[in-house]
This record gives C-alpha cells, structure tokens and sequence, in this order.
C-alpha cells in the first residue's frame, strides 16, 4: 500500500477506499509536515467527513480514507505548515499550529478521534525516499509538499522509484505501452439549494461553510470521474457529430495521404460530457443529501489540458 499507510496501526484488513489533494497554500521554504490518523463515527462517511475536516484546517495538504475490517470508517489527514509557524505563537513544537487546528476542527466532530499522529522535516521524509531505493539526487530540490505528495501517490500502489521517475519524464510508467493522459484540469459548478434548514444549520451553519463543503465534495467526484474516462469523453458531447470538409472533397479513386484521409473524421465517444456530467451528479447528491442540501444542477464549464 506504501509507507503512509505501513505508518498507522491499522487493523489486518483495513483498506482505502479514497484518496484527496487539497488546493496548494503552502509558504515559506523551511516547511514541515504532519499526518494524522482520524477515527471517524461508525455510520459516517469517510469522504464527506474527511473533506470537512480539511475545509477547517489552515495548512491542509491531503489524505486518504478507508474502512477497518468492522465498516468502521478512518481517514488520515495530511497537514504542511512553515517551519517557523509555530514559534510564531510561542510554541516549541514545529508542528503544534497543525495538531493545534486538528483539534479545533474536531470540536464539529464530536464522534471523531485522533488515534495516531507522525510529523516529519524536510531530511526525514528524504530518509524516507533513500530508504525505498530513491537516489536522493533525484530529489534534492523537491519541496515538503513535493515529498508528501508523492508518499500520497505511492498508496496507489505505484512504486515511489516510480513516482520519481515520472515526475522527470511525466509517465510513471515508461517501460508500459498505453495512452498516456497528461494532466486534466476541469472548472465545474453546480446549482443547488437549501431543502431542510434545520439540518443545514446544524451540520454547517451558514453558505460560507456550505459552498466550502460543496466545493470538495463535487470537485472531489469530478476529478475521479474525469480520471475514469479518456479526456475526448470530457469535451465532446455528440457521439454521431459530422464535421464539414472546408475545400474541395478528394477526387474520387485519387491517392490521399493519411493525414488527409483523417480529415473530417472525429474519433467515436462512448458517453460524452452530458453523461460524465451527469454521473457526477449521481455521485455527489446522497452525499450533500445529509446536509440539507439538494443539488439541481453539474456542469462542466471549462476543461484545461496540460
């Protein structure tokens, strides 16, 4: 599963069912990284409590979720924050302002606990990648969140000597023939609203947390399934669209080169972006259902490629 994992006292059988990256704001250089081990209440779920808990935490990086062997639900939270941050408030523990806004978050959680707790400098986690066969020239200049984010990518059951590599030559696996997809970069937005206030007061209070929640838990559900389908499933909506031929249409019997003969053909699609748009609602709406909330409406508005 990978060294995050292998880190927490897991029970025999547990497994991740998620895996999240939080939007960077990270500053300063000197920077130091903190995961905890979140037990989460039985009839929780582990998406949805993961993301709020990050929507509270001011240096917030990642994580993952999963479930004990009972059903039980956990998640592991991911944390970095500038070196000196803590000396700051007059703390001498460097990762105390992260441990600090933990607690803070947990105080809207009154069924979730900190079981396990590790932090890490920037040496400990190059300790880290030496220790997994990584020529620490490979990097030396990546940064505390670089280094957390490939020991993130690593629960995916991709090698870290992998992950490395990759981030060189952007494929994590070179010596494999396939389609590889470069990153992906979706701008969605949703219509909604408020259909039981007493609950929507009670689990977020106001549109502020709600947009938050919201933001995490759709943009959550795009990015996987964005990364289901081929990317031509994101931008195309017409499975049968013609295109017209600007010019003259070839001679009939002439010779044409390849390039020409692709010209007016379209590769086919198996959904399109109405369908991917759709399925992302499917997704999204139980999870929002219990916070009052009623989604009406996903859309696609923009799509980056990278």
């Amino acid at each position: 599963m990978g060294y995050l994992f292998n880190t927490f006292d897991f029970e025999p059988g547990s497994r991740m069912t998620g895996i999240w990256t939080a939007r960077e704001r990270f500053y300063g250089v000197d920077q130091v990284a903190f995961a905890q081990q979140i037990r989460l209440g039985r009839d929780q779920d582990g998406s949805v409590e993961a993301d709020f808990l990050g929507a509270h935490l001011p240096f917030h990086a990642g994580g993952f979720h999963g479930v004990s062997p009972d059903g039980h639900p956990w998640a592991v939270v991911l944390q970095v924050a500038p070196g000196n941050s803590a000396g700051s408030v007059g703390a001498v523990n460097p990762y105390w302002p992260m441990f600090d806004g933990m607690k803070r978050a947990l105080r809207f959680n009154a069924e979730a606990a900190v079981m396990l707790e590790r932090g890490w400098t920037s040496d400990e986690l190059l300790q880290v990648y030496a220790g997994q066969g990584v020529d620490p020239a490979h990097v030396d200049d990546w940064t505390v969140p670089d280094l957390l984010m490939g020991l993130l990518a690593e629960c995916c059951y991709v090698p870290l000597p992998d992950i490395v590599a990759g981030r060189v030559i952007q494929c994590a696996f070179p010596d494999v023939n396939h389609d590889c997809e470069h990153d992906v970069f979706t701008d969605v937005f949703a219509r909604w609203e408020i259909v039981d206030p007493l609950v929507f007061f009670r689990q977020l209070t106001d549109e502020n947390r709600a947009i938050s929640r919201l933001n995490g838990i759709i943009g959550s559900e795009t990015r996987i399934v964005i990364a289901r389908h081929d990317f031509i499933e994101a931008v195309r909506t017409t499975k049968d669209r013609k295109v017209v031929r600007d010019g003259p249409a070839p001679v009939e019997g002439a010779a044409v080169s390849t390039a020409e003969a692709r010209i007016g053909v379209l590769p086919a699609i198996n959904q399109g972006r109405s369908e991917l748009e759709a399925e992302i609602f499917a997704n999204a709406a139980p999870k929002v259902k219990e916070l009052g909330i009623k989604i009406l409406d996903v859309r696609l508005k923009r799509i980056d490629y990278d």
